[in-house]
């Protein structure tokens, strides 16, 4: 069942709020892989008039829901994506299509407007199910030009033993909205390059290893400006993780891979079965940095712990209703309180690895894989584990406050100088 509907924001002159529920589904436990594409969501264009299809989107949400639309928690419902899509398939690429030297530069078909995953859902004392809602910065809103509808890609697996009781549950998303005037804002991410054999932009690393990988952004086609403070996620697989910095500065990038070539190093960078040569190689990292990335080095943000919960932490939770484990939990991002990205500069993100540091916890992909039937020689043998590091952000133009809208054509908006598309993926 398909349930629509569309109210004013009773806090908010000339805003909207738009909801879909699919369901209800019921689930048993058992790590079962539930999974949802739709198109077309919500019944937003019943309330825009036929000469004007502008919408700006001020807020959204993806989420496992009880049956009075309230967010199921992790545990028992694992979100392993749940990710709403501001255009349909069909207009997809022409609405980010840009022009770079001459040729096409299509960004990748990751352009997610709103997204939960498993380390979505915040500590209690940081708000717990609060952090599953996006909003736009003040006075701002990620704006699609011409609206036809978006998309839902949703993955979902109930982590409870088989046989357990019956849990139903919705599908649950919802936008708030505009036609009124808000200046842009574009909800910028940029994650790992992809590597070895792997799916969804993923990277492998060897078990019991401390690991570092470093990969590099180049701010190019959105214009000078800044980066929300408040808005900034880092995501990525919580047992497996260990710290990640974000760095400033031309030089860093090339120091990293002097030192890598030097000490003789693949990537990712892999030491010896020992957690003290964590501690050394960030030692090693932040010497080959001071030594050759220049004087304008800058860490600009820092993640320098996972976060995760026990079981027994959690009152919804009984004892016989699942073994002792850890769950994700969104980690603490530290960032400068003003974070400036000039046209054409360069981020450098450096992350660690150490799965051995959190004892009884889920391979969430080792699982995936097997059931897919995907299931290769090293994963079996538990030798590497997959894992991606993504960074989020709300990025700001300095002119955005006069900036026009679209003209359609994202290639054109790019030599015009006003290229602010609601999301972009690097």
């Amino acid at each position: 069942m398909v349930q629509k509907c569309t109210l004013p924001d009773p806090s908010e002159a000339g805003a909207m709020w738009s909801f879909q529920r699919l369901g209800p589904y019921s689930t048993y436990g058992g790590y079962n892989w539930m999974s949802w594409v739709g198109r077309s969501l919500f019944d937003i264009d019943d309330y825009l008039p036929e000469d004007n299809k502008n919408v700006t989107l001020l807020a959204g949400t993806v989420y496992a829901a009880d049956m009075e639309s309230n967010a199921i928690p992790y545990p028992p419902i694992h979100i392993h994506h749940a990710h709403l899509f501001p255009y349909l398939k069909e207009t997809m690429t022409e609405k980010r299509f840009v022009i770079k030297d001459g040729h096409a530069d299509e960004p990748g078909g990751h352009c997610v407007i709103f997204q939960n995953h498993g380390d979505s859902w915040c500590s209690e004392e940081d708000g717990g199910p609060a952090c599953l809602l996006k909003t736009a910065p003040e006075g701002h809103g990620f704006r699609i030009f011409d609206y036809d509808g978006m998309i839902l890609d949703m993955e979902l697996n109930d982590v409870r033993p088989s046989k357990s009781s019956r849990q139903n549950f919705f599908a649950l998303a919802a936008v708030k909205w505009t036609q009124e005037e808000r200046a842009p804002a574009t909800y910028l991410q940029f994650g790992n390059p992809q590597s070895g054999k792997t799916i969804g932009s993923t990277y492998r690393f060897k078990r019991r290893r401390a690991t570092a990988l470093y990969f590099n952004y180049t701010h190019d086609n959105l214009g000078s400006g800044k980066v929300a403070h408040s808005s900034v996620v880092m995501h990525a697989h919580q047992s497996q993780f260990d710290s990640w910095w974000l760095f400033k500065g031309k030089g860093v990038y090339a120091a990293l891979e002097k030192y890598r070539v030097e000490k003789g190093y693949n990537i990712p960078i892999t030491e010896a079965k020992n957690e003290d040569n964590i501690i050394k190689l960030k030692q090693e990292i932040i010497g080959a940095i001071k030594k050759d990335g220049g004087e304008d080095v800058e860490l600009i943000c820092e993640v320098d712990k996972p976060c995760m919960s026990c079981w027994e932490k959690d009152g919804h939770l009984k004892k016989s209703e699942y073994p002792e484990m850890l769950y994700d939990r969104r980690v603490d991002v530290k960032c400068a309180e003003s974070i400036r990205l000039e046209e054409g500069e360069t981020l450098t993100v450096v992350v660690f690895n150490y799965p051995e540091k959190a004892q009884k916890t889920l391979n969430l992909d080792w699982i995936h894989y097997r059931n897919l039937g995907h299931t290769i020689e090293e994963i079996e043998k538990e030798e590497t584990l997959q894992q991606h590091t993504i960074f989020r952000g709300d990025y700001i133009r300095d002119d955005a406050q006069g900036l026009a809208w679209s003209s359609g054509t994202p290639g054109l908006d790019v030599q015009e100088g006003k290229f602010a598309p609601p999301a972009k993926w690097e």
